[in-house]
C-alpha cells in the first residue's frame, strides 16, 4: 500500500516509513504486552525498522508459519471437496 501515492515515481520510502512505517520510537512506546504481526514478507525499512523485525514484540516468523499452515489448510479442503 502507498496511502494515497498515486505516483510512484515521487515516492520516497524514507519519508512513507516516518509518516506510516513502525519505527524505533513507535515501538519504544507501545504497551508492554503489546505485539508486532506482519503477514510478510516485509519491505525492512518502509513498513517496519528493519532492526524490528526481530524484536522481542515481534511475531513476525510465527505469523508467516501460520499462514502458510492456514493456506495449506485451505487448499486441502478445496481439493479434497472437488469430488463431492
Amino acid at each position: 500500500e502507498r496511502h494515497g501515492i498515486t505516483d510512484e515515481a515521487n515516492f520516497k520510502a524514507d519519508h512513507y516509513h516516518e509518516q506510516y512505517g513502525l519505527t524505533k520510537e513507535r515501538y519504544r512506546r507501545l504497551k508492554d504486552d503489546a505485539i508486532v504481526m506482519h503477514p510478510a514478507p516485509v519491505n525492512r525499512g518502509v513498513e517496519i525498522d528493519s532492526e524490528l523485525v526481530e524484536a522481542p514484540k515481534s511475531r513476525i516468523f510465527k505469523q508467516m508459519e501460520n499462514g502458510m499452515y492456514l493456506r495449506m489448510a485451505v487448499i486441502d479442503k478445496l481439493l479434497s471437496r472437488k469430488g463431492e
